[in-house]
């Protein structure tokens, strides 16, 4: 069973020298555990090199965690800093004391800032091999590259254009680029049950088509487009037998009020509902008709994998990694821009469809996700470990 290990727990266990060798020990770090594609990606990949027999520790900063369930069955523990960017001092201590204690082969990072801590005391305390994994395609997930690019080992991204812009915008050496696409738990969303009881609790007919935008509330998940675009679809008649969901925590609390105005304003609180966060995200994929991503960047979204791979058609915005993973028309929809009319003129495609074109895509995009399983995507990772 895994569990967190706070300030003074970390460093008993680091005076007691609890850390145990087992082939090669690999820490790693980012800012916490909340819902996200980075912190999910980070959870498998940790998960499957504890299952490969290397010894395995994740340090957060933050004490959050909303996949507790992913590691129910890990014996992993999850060290916590408690720390922030005002108490870099105490950061400095904690994660050189865990380094220096753990010794750990490697150092493989996740995200911006923490990617510099992480490679910076990986030279300082001469780990062999650093790793640090940018996992978006919009200035801040660059943060830091510049300086620790030279430090670093190896430069992770999950879509080829991230890996274009660290070449050519910051410089990175092309010997030091891996792209490394996101993994995803295929069967758990292939196999995840239907909800009928969800229909039920929202007061629907069972007979009612739902559409589910899965994002968190952030300015570049561009929920208010969403709702103009499905505002500007009810005006034209196209909403008449479909409720969307939109599922996710809340990040920003203004931006959630002001989407709910937004949706009560236009007429739509019968037609959109907010559900918060989930845990039922295999389920509520299951059992909706089709996703809707309106992003305005994206780096490279687990959520269309995982829609795929439940047979939920897949409806995107062309930013970031996105149009790596939907091929338009193939395996799902791509909008031409960001813009609500462009985002509801492909919803619209989708609704016009014929049934034997959207099996024929939902079939093709089942099989597109099973490049993408997890029992697969490690092995390349893993040989950058050494």
């Amino acid at each position: 069973m895994w569990k967190y290990s706070y300030l003074r727990e970390v460093i008993k266990i680091a005076k007691k020298g609890v850390f145990q060798r087992n082939k090669k020990r690999v820490l790693f770090y980012t800012s916490s555990l909340a819902s996200g594609g980075a912190e999910r990606q980070l959870i498998y990949t940790a998960l499957a090199a504890e299952e490969r027999g290397y010894g395995v520790r994740i340090v957060v900063d933050y004490p959050i965690c909303h996949y507790d369930y992913m590691l129910d069955e890990s014996r992993m523990e999850v060290l916590c800093t408690n720390t922030t960017g005002y108490t870099p001092l105490k950061r400095f201590f904690l994660l050189s004391k865990i380094i220096r204690e753990f010794r750990p082969d490697v150092v493989h990072s996740f995200l911006s800032l923490r990617n510099l801590w992480a490679v910076t005391l990986g030279k300082i305390y001469g780990v062999p091999v650093k790793i640090a994994s940018i996992r978006s395609t919009f200035t801040e997930g660059f943060s830091g590259l510049r300086w620790y690019k030279n430090h670093a080992d190896w430069i992770v991204l999950n879509s080829q254009l991230a890996a274009d812009i660290a070449r050519e915008k910051y410089g990175v050496d092309r010997e030091k680029i891996k792209v490394i696409y996101n993994a995803i738990d295929f069967k758990r969303f292939n196999n995840a049950r239907l909800l009928p009881e969800l229909k039920r609790e929202l007061g629907l007919d069972q007979t009612v088509r739902l559409g589910v935008t899965p994002a968190r509330f952030h300015r570049e998940k561009n929920l208010p487009g969403l709702v103009v675009a499905l505002h500007r679809l009810n005006e034209e008649g196209f909403l008449e037998n479909i409720h969307f969901l939109i599922v996710g925590k809340t990040t920003d609390s203004l931006l959630e009020k002001k989407v709910k105005e937004q949706i009560n304003s236009n007429g739509l609180s019968n037609k959109i509902s907010i559900l918060g966060f989930r845990k039922d995200i295999p389920e509520i994929l299951k059992t909706c008709d089709f996703m809707v991503l309106p992003s305005f960047s994206e780096g490279f979204p687990n959520v269309v994998l995982e829609a795929m791979a439940a047979g939920c058609f897949v409806i995107a915005t062309p930013t970031g990694g996105t149009p790596e993973l939907v091929k338009d028309g193939e395996n799902g929809l791509l909008s031409k821009s960001t813009t609500p009319v462009d985002i509801a003129h492909a919803i619209k495609n989708y609704l016009n469809m014929d049934r034997s074109k959207n099996d024929c895509i939902r079939s093709n995009a089942v099989k597109w996700a099973t490049r993408y399983d997890k029992e697969l995507a490690f092995e390349t990772l893993f040989t950058l470990y050494g």
